[in-house]
């Protein structure tokens, strides 16, 4: 199941495919939108379902990692749930394949399929457990530093601005 914003629904023949996708839809607006995903993940996590969520809670222009929302993270804080640290990567010849700014949904996916020669990576790092940490911030930690160390290899990175690369 994914974790996607509520306006996504808005966007013609995507939203047929969320509802049919197990997507879980969040409006980050709304307390109450927030209780109901988490209640939702936790009902899902216990049946055995793998839960997919972009920490980042939006998409940039640039290498790297934004700052990651705490939301979930607090929701396997010190249970004994994997956590499996993703990046995403793109080879091959391209030229803009962010989802950024004035981006419509049509417009990004008519620039993606133009592409000639594309080709998304997606890279799985080593996992963490839940259960292996008593604070929010070193899950947070420990997450974006497998990510980062990651990306390194794949992206120039300034690595000067990410201290979890340097901690330790």
């Amino acid at each position: 199941a994914f974790v996607g914003r509520a306006d996504a629904l808005e966007i013609p023949l995507l939203n047929i495919a969320l509802r049919i996708s197990n997507t879980i839809f969040i409006d980050r607006k709304d307390p109450a939108s927030r209780q109901q995903v988490r209640e939702q993940v936790a009902a899902y996590l216990a049946k055995g379902i793998s839960v997919v969520n972009f920490a980042e809670g939006t998409t940039n222009e640039s290498t790297g990692l934004l700052p990651f929302k705490p939301g979930l993270f607090r929701d396997v804080l010190g249970r004994p749930v994997r956590v499996a640290p993703v990046t995403l990567t793109y080879t091959g010849e391209f030229e803009k394949v962010d989802f950024v700014g004035q981006d419509t949904f049509f417009s990004h996916f008519l620039r993606l399929a133009g592409h000639q020669s594309l080709t998304a990576n997606v890279h799985f790092c080593e996992p963490l457990r839940g259960d292996d940490f008593d604070d929010l911030d070193g899950l947070i930690t420990e997450t974006r530093r497998r990510m980062l160390e990651d990306l390194v290899t794949r992206e120039e990175i300034d690595q000067s601005a990410y201290p979890e690369l340097t901690a330790g």
